[in-house]
């Protein structure tokens, strides 16, 4: 920003307060996505692989959501809503975990160009990740060429492994930049007594189903039931009416008690 005059010659970048200033404006763009990049298509693959119900679709994003991002809703929520359709990519059912690997990717790609421009080298206080600068290096350039003039020719792992000599995804690179906000946040929040997290105990204060769900749901674990019941019922029935014994007799008396029990639950 310096070479290019958008801050003046006397900015020291060097200095602890600007650094952190920095790293904390931009960590609230890049890490604080991360957790919903990766719950919007976790609540998708949820429902696809039937982990959250039909029933459950609108508390199990607010649930996600709690979990995850420790964020809950400013007012109650209930199955007659969706929430999640708000965000397009659930509505229209598209990807987004892309954009979760994408911050990632992001930083394994200033990783490997800076070393390449020769602007960072592990283990070098004087040239740490995160004040590596590489604009106008042609050899920064280079390797970023090489692997976009692959295009899509080649699988993404082998394109990818082309400029960081890997073709797996690694964090390392995002944690090593961020080391200094890391650092002061941790020596910040013990000097404060802060507690990292969140739990919330009662869920149902945040979100619950419909008196509507409920009774949808309470017939058919009713009817599911019924089922059963009758199909134990014709078993029992067959072997005590083929074979009349005092022992398939107790087994069918034993059977309409717990039957009758059940029906006074249920109701």
């Amino acid at each position: 920003m310096k070479q290019v005059g958008l801050l003046s010659e006397d900015v020291d970048a060097t200095d602890e307060e600007t650094t952190i200033n920095a790293q904390f404006e931009q960590a609230l763009s890049s890490i604080v996505f991360l957790p919903f990049g990766y719950l919007v298509d976790k609540y998708r693959w949820d429902l696809y692989s039937a982990n959250a119900k039909e029933t459950d679709m609108n508390c199990h994003w607010v649930k996600l959501r709690m979990d995850i991002q420790g964020v809950a809703p400013p007012s109650k929520r209930c199955e007659k809503g969706f929430d999640a359709g708000s965000k397009y990519h659930v509505a229209a059912n598209v990807g987004y975990v892309r954009y979760f690997t994408a911050r990632i990717y992001e930083y394994q790609f200033y990783k490997a160009m800076c070393l390449a421009a020769g602007e960072y080298v592990p283990g070098n206080p004087d040239k740490p990740l995160h004040r590596c600068n590489f604009y106008g290096s042609k050899a920064a350039g280079k390797k970023l060429q090489s692997m976009l003039r692959l295009g899509s020719s080649r699988p993404w792992k082998e394109a990818i492994e082309v400029i960081t000599g890997e073709p797996r995804m690694d964090t390392s690179a995002l944690r090593e930049y961020f080391a200094p906000l890391e650092k002061w946040l941790m020596e910040e929040n013990k000097k404060n007594g802060v507690h990292v997290g969140w739990e919330f105990t009662n869920f149902d204060e945040y979100c619950s189903k419909s008196e509507e769900d409920k009774a949808r749901e309470f017939i058919e674990r009713a009817e599911k039931e019924s089922e059963e019941i009758a199909q134990q019922y014709v078993v029992i029935s067959w072997a005590y009416n083929t074979n009349i014994t005092d022992e398939n007799e107790k087994k069918k008396k034993e059977f309409q008690v717990r039957t009758l029990i059940l029906v006074v639950l249920l109701c």
